[in-house]
């Protein structure tokens, strides 16, 4: 019928715009030329910035890393790495090793230092501990979010699991990147799910004239 065509024809020209605009999207990019103002190498980023978060850190300050970017973008590895090939250690795992690299070489006036790390993944809104042993599907994995009056938000039950040298805490890794929510995208097969914060709580005492005293600070990676 004459209604019937109008239609199609009105069809046909609104998907003619459409393919048109793509055209002119896909002409616009294929002329952009990207550029870089530096490109780092995973060592360069401990010399840059690992180096000043251990300083940091033994002279008593919190730090914080931040990795921000949309999926694909090398959050996770620049954090962490590659899982086999040690020569393309991330930003995590160098600055854990470098922590007690200071230590034995007595790089702080503190008699001990303790440490202590949680693995925590923030996935559909629900908070998970990357350090026990359990599928992060599992309802009782889920932690609760509290307000504490004088340190502000904590996880409640999380687990802070003391170690002694990098082998052990290396390990601690291992399992909670085995425990993150992980699926297939178009840019990578195992792409991150979730959002995951690695906390490092170190504390040095130290005796001072006999009066012990103690110095604590965090270092948090979210990722």
């Amino acid at each position: 019928t004459l209604k019937h065509d109008e239609s199609c024809q009105k069809v046909g020209a609104r998907i003619s715009a459409a393919l048109n605009i793509l055209t002119g999207l896909n002409l616009c990019y294929s002329r952009m030329i990207f550029t870089y103002s530096v490109i780092f190498l995973l060592i360069q980023i401990f010399e840059d910035i690992g180096h000043d978060v251990l300083k940091a850190a033994f002279e008593g300050f919190n730090v914080c890393i931040f990795a921000y970017g949309q999926s694909g973008s090398g959050k996770s590895y620049t954090m962490m790495g590659h899982k086999v090939r040690l020569s393309y250690q991330g930003l995590i795992p160098r600055v854990c090793e470098g922590l007690f690299l200071e230590t034995s070489r007595g790089k702080t006036d503190a008699a001990i230092v303790h440490t202590e790390v949680s693995y925590l993944e923030i996935y559909n809104e629900h908070v998970l501990d990357l350090l026990k042993t359990r599928s992060p599907f599992t309802v009782g994995g889920r932690l609760r979010v509290r307000e504490h009056p004088k340190d502000g938000p904590y996880v409640e039950s999380q687990r802070r699991i003391a170690v002694n040298n990098y082998n052990e805490l290396k390990d601690l890794i291992a399992v909670g990147d085995n425990n993150r929510t992980t699926a297939s995208t178009d840019m990578n097969d195992v792409s991150s799910r979730s959002h995951a914060i690695f906390t490092i709580m170190l504390t040095q005492v130290k005796d001072i004239t006999h009066v012990i005293a103690k110095k604590g600070d965090v270092i948090r990676f979210v990722l």
